[in-house]
């Protein structure tokens, strides 16, 4: 999912003078962003979950500026449990702790016409920023459900952004290891990513090298086959 910009969200307060009333624009405590998104293949840790085929996404966030953030997020997927929609409603707080970023939260993923497939995980992430790299690491832990098999899953993963000195590319990369109820026939996975970022106004243009240690044999639908993935998105 590609992080959206915020914009503040301005709220008018009245003022009143000897001379009668004056109207100022006071900036509020809330950020809203949102983003749009076509990808020619929907990756999540490394697996197709549109099946190989291009998806349509799109994301609203609010923040305030203590740092509490509640978002929700949709995309279409290959059929899941009877569904063809995914949406997933987070809420957390992130915040700068001087030489680190901390960000730390809640995710439900929902498949609206699914059928016990839906299931919540905890994250938390650790970010720092050297020169024009954004470093991130972190763990996100799903507690044993019904709808995924009684078990729990965990997923560890960094991310780095290095941004091209002069230029408005953004290199990027990510490798993950995955155990538990999501990590495959194998009960654990490893998936990592390479790509770049082209970013004009409010558009960015994306590609991306995806790959998994998924070996063939467990994977007929070759949803964990390297795949190159094409993005472009729209903020607002």
């Amino acid at each position: 999912m590609i992080a959206a910009a915020t914009a503040a969200m301005p709220t008018l307060a009245v003022a009143k003078g000897s001379g009668g009333d004056d109207t100022e624009i006071v900036e509020s405590d809330f950020d809203l962003s949102s983003t749009v998104s076509v990808v020619s293949d929907y990756r999540f840790r490394g697996i197709s979950l549109s099946n190989r085929k291009p998806a349509v996404q799109a994301s609203v966030d609010l923040e305030h500026a203590s740092g509490v953030y509640a978002g929700v997020w949709a995309s279409n997927i290959a059929r899941y449990g009877g569904a063809r929609v995914e949406v997933d409603l987070s809420a957390g707080w992130r915040k700068s702790l001087g030489l680190v970023d901390l960000d730390v939260g809640g995710m439900v993923y929902l498949y609206p016409g699914g059928n016990g497939v839906n299931y919540g995980e905890v994250y938390g992430f650790i970010g720092k920023t050297i020169g024009p790299a954004e470093l991130r690491a972190g763990a996100i832990y799903a507690p044993s459900q019904n709808n995924i098999g009684d078990t729990d899953n965990l997923y560890l993963t960094s991310e780095a952004r290095i941004g091209v000195p002069g230029t408005p590319v953004t290199m990027t990369g990510s490798f993950g290891y995955e155990d538990g109820a999501f990590g495959g026939p194998d009960g654990d996975k490893w998936d990592w990513s390479l790509g770049g970022e082209y970013v004009w106004k409010s558009v960015a243009i994306g590609l991306q090298y995806v790959d998994t240690d998924v070996r063939t044999i467990h994977d007929p639908d070759r949803t964990g086959k390297a795949g190159v993935v094409a993005s472009a998105s729209i903020e607002f």
